[in-house]
């Protein structure tokens, strides 16, 4: 019976990326001669998919609840000594899991975001429905073919190896799903960003939108970020609550960028301002969140936070990245002509002079953060000398950029 529920979680899963590649395809076909029963199909597939994952997690959380050894996920991250709760969080307590959890929160977000605006934005959903199904398709590949945490043991060993002793913790039951729901939450604002560009729509309908969905996962990921420091502060023994761990910053990175986000859509909603500026603010944001999950999942960023290393998955993460990168970037670069804005910001003492520093201020400090984290490993690449950026440098350079941004939220 056990046997039988792990294959049943693992087709479940294979069922969702075809079934991901069936609802892209069909809400691209659907474009041509309007067809509103290839869209209801498309939005209908993103409902099934979220169902087959969320089978695919709870068939992964019964093999931890019942200690099903024989599934090679469970014997490594959890044993018979292991309390209830733990067994139970385990299942995003490491790599495999980590991502199952990301792709559920992609697949309940974009069931949400197109049942809620189905009827009202007929002309983007789409687009928007394509870019969800390409999302979940690139998660789901790489979970079936490189990280897939059905694989059985035969025999089964007779207990586990354990969880992590730093994750065994009440830290592991909320800030991770907490962050990650964060992380997710802005693809939706991706996901109708990139709709704008294709249809060379760059009015203010899309940002109405888009505003509410930045705000909640600005907001789960600020308070994500807030459990962890607060998590790091006793576990870790710090001293504080941040030491610019390198998976500290890649939840920064996006933190920063969607906080200029939310600021500079104000002035687009308001005033037509910031076009360009605030698609490639999407972009960019939604960028960070899978450098944030993808890096760190791959173990390339030396850190108590990384979990696995490994060049297949390294090589297909940074693969992922590329693309979303190349079509995101290029979109803003093919579409430059018809983002201008309608008005300019004419006095540089207007309120959208302040928003338009204090987002140049919050983007060098992302940008310094983003150096600073990485620099080691292109360092490390070309030349294979190991290097370490430590906390002198951000503090020296992110702290007065901070305070600057400070004094002109004023």
């Amino acid at each position: 019976m056990v046997d039988s529920l792990v294959k049943l979680g693992q087709l479940a899963i294979c069922l969702a990326l075809a079934l991901s590649l069936y609802a892209a395809a069909q809400a691209v076909l659907s474009l041509r001669g309007r067809a509103p029963a290839r869209l209801r199909a498309a939005r209908n597939g993103l409902y099934a998919n979220f169902g087959l994952v969320s089978l695919g997690c709870l068939t992964l959380i019964w093999s931890f609840a019942t200690l099903d050894f024989s599934v090679a996920y469970v014997a490594q991250n959890s044993n018979s000594e292991l309390p209830m709760m733990y067994r139970l969080t385990a299942m995003w307590g490491a790599h495999e899991g980590s991502l199952m959890l990301w792709l559920w929160y992609m697949t309940l977000l974009s069931a949400v975001a197109a049942w809620l605006h189905f009827d009202d934005h007929p002309l983007s959903m789409p687009w928007v429905i394509a870019t969800f199904a390409m999302i979940q398709l690139g998660f789901l590949a790489f979970i079936v073919f490189l990280s897939n945490p059905f694989l059985t043991l035969v025999p089964a060993p007779a207990e586990g190896r354990d969880l992590n002793p730093l994750l065994q913790d009440p830290g592991l039951v909320f800030h991770p799903p907490v962050l990650y729901l964060g992380y997710v939450g802005f693809a939706v604002p991706f996901a109708f960003a990139l709709a704008s560009l294709i249809r060379t729509h760059a009015g203010t309908q899309w940002v109405k939108v888009v505003r509410r969905w930045t705000l909640f996962a600005w907001t789960m990921l600020t308070s994500g970020i807030l459990m962890g420091g607060f998590w790091a502060y006793y576990e870790l023994g710090w001293g504080g609550y941040w030491a610019w761990d390198p998976v500290e910053n890649a939840s920064l990175m996006p933190w920063l960028t969607g906080t200029v986000l939310l600021h500079s859509m104000m002035a687009q909603d308001k005033r037509g301002l910031f076009r360009t500026w605030n698609v490639f603010l999407v972009v960019t944001t939604f960028l960070l969140t899978l450098i944030g999950t993808f890096l760190v999942r791959s173990g390339v960023l030396t850190s108590v936070h990384a979990f696995a290393v490994d060049p297949g998955r390294g090589a297909y993460m940074l693969g992922f990245l590329s693309a979303v990168m190349l079509v995101g970037y290029g979109l803003i670069l093919l579409r430059a002509e018809r983002l201008a804005a309608d008005a300019v910001v004419e006095s540089p003492w207007s309120r959208e002079s302040a928003i338009l520093a204090n987002n140049v201020l919050l983007l060098v400090a992302a940008a310094t953060v983003f150096l600073g984290t990485l620099y080691p490993l292109f360092v490390e690449a070309v030349s294979g000398e190991r290097l370490s950026v430590g906390a002198p440098y951000f503090n020296k350079v992110v702290v007065p950029l901070m305070l600057g941004a400070l004094f002109l939220l004023g």
